[in-house]
């Protein structure tokens, strides 16, 4: 393959690149509401050349080129997150902006810019005849990634009965290779107290201030070391022998595990009343010798009145089918 004639290729279609990747940043497409980022993908696609362009059931866009039982593919999920709050925007996060050497906006790099590069990626690997015989090229635009990573992928596998025989995903990495990525879990943890009127609050037991404990001590899971100084031994431990004797070296690898709070929820009769129950939803990320029957929280979590369950999405389909997914992810080091 002559490199030299790739690139050149590629910056011949800098203009064509840079006019797609800004259109698909104006469309929103936040998780299940992707509709109009996925058809404009595919008018894209359409346009360059692609032998084959199909929206799924789920709403994956589908575009094929060459010929040939062997099928390598190329993925970015399209779906983005929310906007969060405004003010702390220094620009117009669908309109995006431009400079001489990098395009922003809402959904960017992860991954409107990956499938931008799939599209001509595959349209340059035609032309310049770099798709081998008897192989297709699968490039996918897949949608509700945030909401469930990889149940896309489960789509396409289990219900479109497409298996590559290898899949490069474009999520940023900073022009680097990898070959692995953590695991990753949502659990929510509920805690129940008991309502009262506001103004004698110790007539009651205030759920929030029953959480409040739980999260301090979560954050210590996430920050703290493993030494003994420390009574809560921090997700930092799983790349030390000592705590990990069979997988250390691969957590290593992977990089340490994680925690953090995403979303905090409440019940209460009235903002003039002790509040009665609360739930949190955390995001887990899982490496090597971490298995979900050992996501178990430190002492308070457990002491609490409170319960900890797995999450499960339903979502939306194009084609009225009926989806359930677990939100435990396995790690990949292979």
């Amino acid at each position: 393959m002559d490199a030299c004639a790739v690139k050149k290729a590629a910056q011949g279609y800098e203009k064509e690149m840079t006019r797609f990747l800004r259109d698909l940043i104006r469309i929103p497409g936040e998780s299940s509401g992707e509709e109009g980022v996925i058809h404009r993908i595919a008018e894209e696609m359409k346009a360059v050349g692609f032998d084959k362009v199909e929206i799924d059931g789920l709403g994956n866009v589908l575009g094929y080129m060459g010929e040939g039982e062997r099928l390598i593919a190329f993925d970015a999920h399209i779906d983005t997150v929310g906007l969060g709050e405004m003010s702390n925007w220094k620009f117009d996060p669908y309109e995006g902006y431009e400079t001489d050497t990098e395009i922003g906006g809402r959904g960017a790099s992860d991954q409107l810019g990956g499938i931008v590069s799939s599209v001509y990626g595959a349209k340059i690997m035609k032309e310049l005849g770099l798709i081998p015989q008897g192989t297709r090229i699968l490039v996918t635009g897949t949608v509700q990634e945030e909401d469930c990573d990889g149940m896309c992928w489960q789509y396409i596998h289990n219900i479109d009965g497409i298996t590559p025989e290898f899949v490069v995903i474009t999520e940023p990495t900073d022009g680097g290779v990898y070959r692995g990525h953590r695991g990753r879990m949502e659990i929510r943890v509920d805690v129940l107290g008991v309502s009262c009127h506001g103004s004698a609050p110790e007539r009651g037991d205030n759920a929030i201030y029953k959480m409040a404990d739980i999260l301090k001590e979560v954050e210590q899971l996430n920050e703290n070391g493993c030494t003994d100084e420390y009574e809560i031994k921090g997700l930092v431990k799983m790349l030390e022998p000592e705590f990990n004797p069979e997988h250390y070296m691969d957590a290593r690898f992977l990089g340490r595990g994680t925690i953090t709070t995403s979303q905090i929820f409440f019940t209460s009769p009235s903002r003039c009343a002790v509040a009665d129950s609360c739930s949190v939803s955390h995001d887990r990320g899982r490496n090597m010798g971490q298995l979900h029957t050992r996501n178990r929280g430190p002492a308070r979590v457990q002491k609490a009145q409170c319960k900890g369950q797995h999450v499960y999405v339903q979502p939306p389909q194009l084609d009225g089918g009926d989806i359930r997914n677990r939100m435990l992810f396995p790690h990949m080091d292979k």
